[in-house]
């Protein structure tokens, strides 16, 4: 290399980011705004140079506020980060109240959450049957009294208020509960019948003692798909399962357990009583008994993974009842009483703590389920970089998906420049899609940037090839 090479390369490698670079961005931008579908939909886009010169470098209506979908699980990740810290635990007790003697537990059998959403995430058989040995090295035998579930850790509103009703019932929307299990859901399943014609329901798992199912359910053609939905409200008995599902085969589709802490405990008593501990009264919970638990003594204690952990499931597989649950612990933890609302102070006090200006942010939720939640894309970018100089930097980074390569970021931006050096949280809702994260461009320069789509009309696959051109040139800087 001579050296006048060798200096112009330095050169370009200095100032990498160039005017032309930078209107290569803004068009991208503006471009996807003409797509097909776009005609009355809204683009925003903002960029934010990190490090010692950080500025707003390209701000396409970076102003305006926009439904943020799940692009919200970042604001969740951050504040959940800066309260609890990368090593907090979920707990989940189970102990009794009474005395035993005999071999006989006069009292009650309680299991107290407070809200691991992971508890008995993928079955409950093996959970239950270390909790049975434990209870028979307890020296008990049989239960003068009820199983209970405490969920009482995060209050009695298990949902945001304003969520959607055809949302409610189904598995994405089960909601925080201070007694998690099995990820909130029950799984109904069907035989399909003739093109046009009612499936037959064949049963639920868990069953739902008490629950009625009214099956409503029709068959598809072979190529509909999944779209089956389960309207119900929390504590339900009554429980409606409407639209389709594919021909052929059976078929499965997934519901919100109306009160996962009853189901925790009449499991848990089922197995009890097969296993040989009667236990002579039916299970129940405190919210049906209308009181708090008195103190128990503990038998065991069941602990989560990292909430550092969580978080990267959360973000990669972008999980809803992850983000309401810590959003609510983190909530509890800044000193409220572990409802949405006290979790969306503490998002609140970090923009503060930040000197964000949260005009026009607007927030109801922790995983962006509701429609309701708004930000601009200057805010995203400014929360991002305010999560870039925390302590935690790396591990928020670390949670996010990576363009073209892992989570549900995995088929975007595949054979562009974005490609491994994108790393996002996506969001979708009817009509809006979002992404936000960090881009390491090929300068070596790094940046925060928040990409908004709201009101499109066509499918999404007609808007995302122009949201890739966007991070391709990004990542071109």
């Amino acid at each position: 290399m001579t050296r006048f090479a060798f200096f112009l390369a330095l050169l370009c490698t200095v100032h990498a980011e160039t005017p032309t670079g930078l209107l290569a961005v803004k068009s991208a931008a503006e471009k996807l705004g003409q797509r097909p579908g776009m005609k009355s939909a809204r683009v925003g886009v903002a960029l934010l140079r990190l490090g010692a010169n950080s500025d707003v470098v390209v701000d396409v209506d970076g102003k305006k506020s926009f439904i943020p979908a799940s692009t919200t699980k970042v604001l969740t990740s951050v504040t959940a980060l800066d309260a609890l810290g990368p090593d907090f635990t979920f707990a989940t007790t189970l102990g009794h109240t009474g005395t035993i003697a005999d071999g006989t537990l006069t009292g009650n059998l309680v299991i107290k959450g407070s809200g691991d959403p992971t508890l008995a995430e993928y079955g409950w058989d093996d959970l239950f049957e270390k909790w049975t040995a434990i209870v028979k090295a307890a020296s008990i035998m049989k239960v003068e009294g009820q199983v209970i579930g405490d969920s009482s850790f995060y209050g009695g509103q298990p949902r945001p208020g304003n969520w959607s009703w055809k949302d409610l019932g189904n598995y994405y929307a089960s909601g925080a509960q201070g007694l998690n299990f099995f990820n909130n859901t029950f799984r109904v399943r069907f035989l399909p019948g003739k093109v046009g014609g009612p499936a037959k329901l064949l049963g639920t798992n868990p069953e739902l003692p008490g629950v009625t199912l009214h099956n409503e359910i029709l068959t598809g053609s072979a190529s509909s798909g999944d779209q089956g939905y389960v309207y119900a409200a929390p504590y339900t008995n009554e429980v409606r399962l409407r639209g389709s599902i594919p021909s052929g085969s059976t078929f499965t589709i997934k519901g919100a357990l109306p009160e996962p802490a009853l189901t925790c405990a009449q499991l848990f008593h089922q197995y009890l009583t097969k296993a040989g501990v009667p236990v002579s009264q039916e299970a129940s919970t405190t919210r049906s008994a209308g009181e708090t638990t008195p103190p128990i003594t503990t038998l065991t204690t069941e602990t989560s993974a990292p909430i550092s952990n969580l978080l990267q499931r959360m973000n990669h597989k972008s999980i809803n009842l992850f983000a309401e649950t810590i959003l609510n612990r983190t909530g509890k933890t800044h000193g409220g009483n572990g409802s949405t609302a006290s979790g969306v102070t503490a998002v609140k006090a970090y923009f503060e703590k930040h000197g964000i200006i949260a005009s026009g942010f607007d927030m109801h939720d922790g995983s962006g389920l509701s429609s309701l939640n708004t930000i601009t894309p200057r805010q995203m970018v400014y929360f991002l970089k305010a999560a870039d100089s925390d302590t935690h930097a790396a591990i928020l980074r670390r949670s996010l998906p990576i363009a073209g390569r892992t989570g549900t970021l995995k088929s975007v931006a595949v054979g562009t420049a974005a490609a491994g050096r994108v790393r996002a949280k996506s969001g979708t809702l009817s009509r809006a899609k979002c992404y936000a994260g960090y881009v390491d461009a090929s300068s070596g320069q790094r940046y925060a940037f928040a990409i908004m789509v709201n009101g499109y009309t066509k499918k999404y696959s007609d808007v995302k090839p122009g949201i890739e051109a966007v991070m391709a040139r990004m990542a071109e800087l």
